[in-house]
């Protein structure tokens, strides 16, 4: 599985200290999910991308629509779990505090039927929150709205 993963710098990710400058976004889209994780510069109020991350998963793969909308298997919710347990591993050699954390679903999980069971196994299985985003919370680009939000304010933490 390690070579599915997709790395912006080094082969190996860099322990370093925990800070509240650390940051991370993990966009769980219906094809892969991505992690990035950034340093915030509090003077200049910009981010470094420190680290990025993408796991194929394809929530939409086994999708099965025998409701009025679309299931996300079993086997796909495994597949799920092993790829945000493989980022989380990631996160721990970063120091990175669970607070610094955001985890948003998009359109797969917002349609599925058993999306409530989506983000209960989630948070049962590796204690983290998942935000489903609306279709027009999810338009902008990601990347550059997830660390935008006064939730991830260098100046808040």
């Amino acid at each position: 599985m390690i070579s599915s993963l997709i790395m912006s710098s080094s082969a190996a990710p860099i322990p370093l200290p925990a800070t509240n400058t650390h940051f991370a976004a993990v966009d769980i889209g219906t094809n892969s999910f991505k992690l990035t994780i950034v340093r915030a510069d509090p003077s200049s109020g910009r981010f470094l991308t420190l680290h990025r991350l993408k796991e194929p998963v394809v929530l939409g793969l086994e999708i099965t629509t025998t409701s009025s909308s679309p299931t996300i298997s079993a086997v796909t919710l495994d597949r799920a779990i092993s790829a945000i347990r493989r980022f989380q591993h990631l996160l721990f050699s970063y120091g990175l505090p669970p607070s610094h954390l955001r985890l948003v679903a998009t359109s797969a999980v917002r349609e599925a039927s058993n999306r409530s069971e989506f983000i209960r196994v989630v948070n049962e299985a590796l204690g983290l929150h998942v935000e489903i985003l609306s279709g027009a919370e999810e338009a902008p680009s990601f990347t550059s709205e997830s660390y935008s939000s006064s939730r991830f304010s260098p100046l808040r933490c």
